[in-house]
């Protein structure tokens, strides 16, 4: 909470704070898209997409900063760009996410999102009875990749959009190396 205080003191001395974001993107022109688990899309119709991002999911908003970094480091042509900071209706935090529009050409299968991961260096570990998929490095753990997720797009490259990233640390079980310092 203390991060999120100075985080939201900070946007609002300079201007990325947002108490409505919904109201704001829509002042901007931009329509609503679709949601997911955590965010809410809008669309610009110029290549962009801008999403509203809760941050609740991970154990505190560096966390979250930190899944930022990971999706830019895996995979750049998903760069993701904070616009901004506010309040949703419920009043939890969240970020405002800019990211490039990619049109979903094939449909990766499981067997397929694992060949990819594996080619990249992450290992696969599915927990049972859920079938819950995590990929995971020395460093960085993958979750929640599936089709809508993952995609390959006409020029065949390989696209994450939007995944459940973290960095591995030795308490996780997970055969971790990555430190906070």
């Amino acid at each position: 909470m203390e991060q999120e205080a100075d985080l939201e003191n900070w946007a609002r001395l300079n201007g990325y704070w947002h108490d409505d974001p919904h109201a704001y993107f829509k002042e901007l022109g931009y329509k609503f898209y679709g949601y997911g688990g955590e965010a809410q899309v809008y669309t610009e119709g110029d290549g962009y997409v801008h999403k509203i991002c809760r941050t609740g999911q991970y154990d505190n908003l560096i966390r979250f900063i930190d899944r930022i970094t990971i999706q830019n480091t895996l995979c750049p042509e998903a760069f993701l760009e904070v616009e901004g900071f506010g309040r949703d209706a419920q009043r939890d935090f969240v970020v405002l996410l800019k990211q490039r529009f990619f049109r979903q050409e094939h449909l990766m299968d499981e067997d397929e999102i694992t060949l990819f991961m594996r080619c990249l260096g992450f290992q696969k570990l599915v927990e049972e009875p859920y079938h819950v998929v995590r990929y995971f490095s020395d460093t960085v753990i993958v979750e929640d990749l599936h089709p809508g997720n993952i995609w390959m797009t006409g020029d065949s490259n390989v696209v994450i959009i939007d995944a459940y990233y973290r960095f591995n640390s030795p308490g996780l079980g997970l055969g971790g190396k990555f430190i906070f310092g």
